[in-house]
């Protein structure tokens, strides 16, 4: 799954439900991660750091974009 994907989901879930975002956030992230551990030994660290991007620092990203983007 691709990381813009991701926060795509992410976005459409925390409109539709009400569970807080971190929440969202965590479940997607915890599924992307069991798909990576599915991958091939090479594959997977690969997948496994792209997709461990803490809330934190998803949302100080997110922040980011948004901010340049008004710009």
């Amino acid at each position: 799954m691709k990381t813009r994907d991701i926060f795509t989901a992410i976005f459409l879930l925390s409109t539709l439900t009400a569970c807080t975002a971190n929440q969202v956030y965590s479940s997607l992230q915890d599924s992307a991660q069991d798909k990576c551990k599915k991958m091939s030994e090479s594959d997977r660290a690969t997948c496994l750091s792209r997709v461990s991007v803490g809330y934190d620092s998803y949302k100080m990203q997110r922040e980011q974009t948004m901010g340049a983007a008004k710009n």
